[in-house]
């Protein structure tokens, strides 16, 4: 599944995509590379990608960033 949402600030995108309990996976599209490296720092997620999404690999551990409980 892929979500597709706007935003008018990079701050409201990490916002956004911060906003789940799970932090499995992100990408993030851009032209501007720069953005997208200072986004990524950002981003709560166990594997984030630039352009491109789902790439696991079997020798990598599986899991989330952290599973937040939230009140």
């Amino acid at each position: 599944m892929l979500s597709v949402l706007t935003f008018e600030t990079e701050e409201e995108a990490v916002e956004i995509a911060n906003d789940s309990p799970y932090g499995l996976t992100a990408s993030v599209w851009t032209a501007d590379l720069n953005r997208a490296l200072r986004v990524v720092r950002e981003i709560e997620a166990g594997f984030t990608w630039i352009n491109d999404s789902a790439k696991h690999f079997p020798t990598s551990p599986m899991g989330s960033q952290s599973v937040r409980v939230r009140p």
